[in-house]
């Protein structure tokens, strides 16, 4: 979504067809999870549950927190982003093993 959202953003051209060929010359799968999890608003998906929790810890948007949520649940090893406002979360993604890199 996220990549589509961009090339939206930036591109004039049918952008869907442009996000297949990166997602295939760059060899990049898509996944999704589909867990739910009981809170305490009712069942949520896994995905938001998750940035239900790391809110309170890490002070983002909340598409900023759907991605932290995603890195947790598919345990990323490396965060990289041009978006300097995850460096608010560097010290909470180190403490589970995510390494942060923001590109400039």
């Amino acid at each position: 979504m996220e990549l589509v959202s961009y090339l939206s953003r930036n591109l004039n051209n049918d952008i869907i067809p442009y996000a297949m060929r990166l997602l295939k010359d760059y060899n990049i799968n898509v996944k999704t999870i589909k867990d739910t999890r009981q809170s305490f608003i009712g069942e949520l998906s896994n995905v938001v549950y998750v940035a239900l929790r790391v809110a309170k810890d890490v002070r983002l948007k909340t598409l900023d927190l759907l991605h932290i949520s995603y890195v947790i649940l598919f345990q990323v090893d490396e965060l990289v982003t041009a978006d300097r406002e995850f460096e608010k979360a560097s010290d909470f993604l180190s403490r589970k093993g995510v390494t942060l890199k923001v590109i400039i």
